[in-house]
């Protein structure tokens, strides 16, 4: 498998330079495209993760799939459902939670626990007690974004497009101190950084960055989309097929989502 990632211009916001957008495209080991999208990389040369964020659909991160799964006998649609879900020692409550996806998982979770777990700072799974801060939590976590970022292959997919690129957070409560949060900011991204590094050994996954630069301006990222499998190569489009724009006296074609000068 191989990931190509390219820079293709500067991402603006609220006619606000913020950083770079990064197109990036995953092959599959026949040369197939897989999946595509872009990606905003900030000034700091990092990919936040936010749950409304534009950046090739990372709010999906949160996600376990349209359908959701199994995960040790409970059926889970998505991680907030799932973390607000151990506050609970009650198997019946901690279920409802599981099923929950996004903030009506959060409102599930804030409403009926109250952060009464900080108290104590137990938390619970299938009916086993474990402290916040212990080893057997830390199991439980890695084992989920196992099954999550392993088990569904549209999750995989989409963090294996990232490549190379740097994984950061953007909610500030995560960040803090392990007692006031069911996942912490390095509990969240470590993960996702060791799954993405164990992907790439167990299936061989080169990433590629592709030179040359586009003069390109785009208000946001677009969102990555699900690209038809196809056995013969993808053919480019001919020249006269080809967008063409004039940037001063300059004469641009675009080839291939690029923009380069002809």
């Amino acid at each position: 498998m191989k990931v190509e990632l390219r820079k293709v211009g500067k991402w603006v916001k609220r006619n606000k330079l913020v950083g770079e957008v990064v197109a990036a495209k995953l092959f599959d080991g026949d040369g197939n495209l897989l999946l595509e999208g872009d990606w905003g990389v900030d000034e700091r040369g990092e990919v936040y993760i936010r749950s409304r964020s534009k950046n090739a659909r990372l709010s999906n991160f949160s996600r376990v799939g349209k359908k959701g799964f199994e995960f040790d006998g409970v059926y889970v649609r998505g991680l907030e459902g799932f973390l607000q879900g151990v506050k609970f020692e009650d198997e019946g409550i901690q279920k409802e939670c599981c099923s929950l996806v996004g903030a009506k998982a959060w409102k599930f979770g804030r409403e009926n626990d109250k952060d009464e777990w900080k108290v104590a700072q137990k938390l619970y799974w299938n009916g086993r007690e474990m402290d916040r801060e212990g080893d057997e939590y830390a199991v439980l976590i890695e084992e989920f974004f196992d099954a999550v970022y392993k088990g569904v292959e549209v999750n995989r997919d989409k963090l294996l497009l990232s490549g190379d690129l740097v994984l950061s957070h953007s909610n500030s409560s995560a960040h803090g101190d392990r007692k006031n949060t069911i996942l912490a900011h390095d509990e969240f991204i470590g993960n996702l950084l060791r799954i993405r590094q164990e992907l790439f050994r167990e299936l061989g996954v080169e990433v590629v960055w592709v030179e040359g630069e586009a003069p390109l301006v785009s208000e946001a990222p677009r969102p990555e989309k699900k690209v038809a499998k196809k056995s013969a190569p993808i053919k480019k489009a001919k020249e006269s097929d080809e967008e063409v724009r004039m940037i001063g006296k300059d004469k641009y074609v675009r080839r291939g989502g690029v923009w380069v000068k002809a």
